[in-house]
């Protein structure tokens, strides 16, 4: 089984005290950006697509947005999930597999090899 690894986005608002020197005007914010200035916690999104915010970071060439007279300066960053879900149990199952390969092997080896000792045992 195959298990893609899609990252994470993670869209924050910080609450700005001043005017920054270049800022623009948000009227009218997607909610997950709407979401990130009410709470000013990180919000998760699983596409890049389910925001604009960074095609208009990219456009006016500032993070920092105006707000119902508020200013913010937005991040958004790119996070990936570490270890992945299955990652624990592949290693468990790895350890576990090589252990009984070894039992494996080790039982069928340990005859032939008494066998070869006792016929070498005999000849002398």
């Amino acid at each position: 089984m195959m298990t893609i690894f899609r990252p994470e986005y993670l869209l924050n608002a910080n609450r700005l005290d001043g005017e920054p020197e270049e800022y623009f005007v948000l009227e009218n914010p997607d909610p997950h950006l709407l979401q990130a200035i009410s709470t000013e916690n990180y919000v998760v999104l699983d596409s890049v697509d389910d925001t604009q915010i960074d095609d208009l970071i990219q456009t006016h060439g500032t993070n920092n947005i105006k707000f119902h007279s508020a200013y913010y300066r937005i991040d958004f960053a790119v996070a990936d999930k570490f270890p992945p879900p299955g990652l624990p149990m592949l290693l468990i199952a790895g350890i576990v597999g090589s252990s009984i390969a070894i039992v494996i092997i080790v039982s069928i080896k340990l005859p032939l090899t008494q066998e070869g000792t006792k016929r070498t045992s005999e000849k002398s």
